[in-house]
């Protein structure tokens, strides 16, 4: 078997140089190429952000220091998916250097929070919002003599931010091969000078005799435009690395935001686990596991998704559940807004039965809850409702259609005014596993798709279904009997509500 050529070995060690090594050994390595990933993809940012919001001002147009107004489908644009796509690739498996990013939002509940490289995009976003705006404010129109020094003060920005930047990442990356531990980028390259005489020549003709702050930029020129650049390259810089964990800790409650260290608020030694913001220098928050004094009753602690634990005691709001006030919450089966025995809910907040005539009709609604979602359209039901001996139902397996007008029907739909019936309605009775097992009879209702419209969940509550159930006459029943269960609500095809976000299902008898 002929030996490879010099060529293919020579290709074959640059891969191998090249590619991610595991956490064994090589971990510092990786880290190095990772917050060289991370560099070169702000450069890009940044170089593509300057030369969109530099079109934009070229152009007469309005608005141009807000990026999401004016990138579309540009080159920027092209540079963020670049930018994710590199630095997930490089930084995929290196916790030491993601660590040092804190989240671009505060968690939100059932909301992923963003990655971060998010975190580093919004703060090269925001610094170059906020460079053009000081530097050349709301632009001027095409023919205006201040257009051309306007001009003049974006390019030599651009010359000095660039130029700037790319020293610090070639500083820091450099610094970075004489440690193993990698945080904010070190003081020697951040106080890095700018070459600034070749680039502030051109702005000191262009807008000579021009008041930079009359004209919505920066005062006095040419100077402030290279003191505005120091200012940005910083902030680009700082964004760009970090900070690790421990210097993030050190700088809580110094009483100072350092929103590097990913804080937002620091009231030093005020900060506490039940004053407005937590030892960890985060805003308080229903969620967070502390009860904020005077605002919060009580604090669960979150899901992993970010939502508030209700328990019987303590609501999805942090507020103290109570029985007697009114709203059925935590384990509540009703609550009639008392406490007073043999009015059908007991003071503990429990169905009282009531006397079978015979047959007596349950009626299901859904009742609204803190996380439901009210903003998509709903196609699809899949409700189950259980019962146990000695109430039964008439029938096995799948039911027949009935007519909702006819009062002697067993089980209709009752919708309060949306027609439940424009589409496929199936119901079965059988023994069902939603509801422990047992007989149970499950409703599904899938709406004309798109032509129905769908509708979206009251605010309040929703009647579902009436269903009539027999049970020898002065049997004793109640609402506990009968449990309910929302298996599914579906929205657009292929979506679905999640857990969180249906409503409860309350069961309810005449009294």
């Amino acid at each position: 078997m002929p030996l490879p050529s010099p060529r293919i070995l020579l290709l074959l060690a640059a891969l191998a140089i090249a590619a991610p090594r595991g956490a064994s050994g090589e971990s510092v390595g990786s880290d190095r190429r990772c917050r060289l990933a991370i560099g070169r993809g702000v450069l890009r940012l940044v170089k593509e952000g300057l030369a969109t919001i530099d079109r934009c001002y070229a152009n007469g147009k309005q608005g141009c220091a807000d990026l999401d107004r004016t990138t579309g489908r540009t080159r920027f644009t092209l540079s963020t998916a670049r930018g994710l796509g590199t630095t997930g690739y490089w930084c995929s498996k290196q916790s030491n250097i993601v660590q040092n990013y804190p989240s671009a939002s505060p968690p939100e509940c059932g909301v992923p929070l963003p990655g971060f490289f998010d975190y580093i995009l919004a703060r090269a976003k925001r610094g170059l919002e906020e460079s053009a705006t000081a530097l050349q404010g709301s632009g001027a129109p095409r023919r205006s003599p201040t257009r051309r020094c306007l001009a003049a003060v974006g390019r030599a920005r651009d010359r000095l931010v660039r130029s700037g930047l790319r020293r610090v990442i070639s500083c820091q990356r450099h610094s970075d091969h004489g440690t193993s531990t990698f945080g904010r980028v070190t003081d020697a390259c951040l106080s890095l000078p700018l070459r600034t005489d070749k680039a502030l020549t051109p702005v000191a003709r262009a807008c000579a005799g021009l008041d930079g702050g009359a004209i919505g930029s920066c005062s006095p020129l040419p100077d402030c435009v290279a003191t505005g650049a120091v200012a940005t390259v910083q902030g680009f810089a700082r964004g760009t690395f970090g900070l690790s964990p421990d210097e993030s800790a050190s700088l809580c409650g110094n009483g100072v935001v350092d929103e590097d260290a990913g804080e937002q608020c620091d009231l030093g030694a005020a900060n506490g686990p039940g004053a407005s913001c937590t030892p960890t220098c985060k805003n308080a928050r229903c969620g967070d596991g502390l009860v904020e004094i005077g605002v919060e009753d009580c604090d669960n602690g979150e899901t992993d998704t970010f939502c508030p634990i209700e328990t019987p005691t303590c609501d999805k709001k942090c507020k103290a559940i109570v029985c007697g006030d009114g709203k059925i919450q935590g384990d509540e089966q009703c609550d009639d807004g008392n406490t007073v025995a043999g009015d059908g809910c007991s003071p503990d907040c429990k169905p009282e039965p009531v006397t079978c005539s015979g047959t007596i009709d349950l009626t299901v609604t859904f009742v609204s809850g803190p996380n439901t979602d009210h903003s998509k359209p709903v196609y699809s039901l899949d409700v189950s409702v259980g019962y146990a001996g000695p109430t039964s139902f008439p029938g096995d397996g799948l039911l027949p259609l009935e007519d909702p007008s006819d009062p002697a029907s067993r089980l209709i739909l009752l919708g309060g005014g949306v027609n439940l019936y424009d589409g496929l309605v199936q119901s079965f009775d059988g023994a069902d596993s939603a509801v422990g097992g047992g007989p149970g009879i499950r409703t599904l209702v899938n709406l004309s798709f798109p032509t129905s419209g769908g509708f979206i969940l009251p605010e309040d509550s929703f009647p579902f279904e009436r269903i009539r159930f027999d049970c020898p006459a002065g049997t004793p029943v109640s609402e506990a009997d009968f449990p309910c269960v929302i298996r599914q609500i579906g929205s657009n095809p292929g979506v679905v509500f999640s857990a969180d976000q249906l409503p409860a299902c309350r069961t309810s008898l005449p009294r």
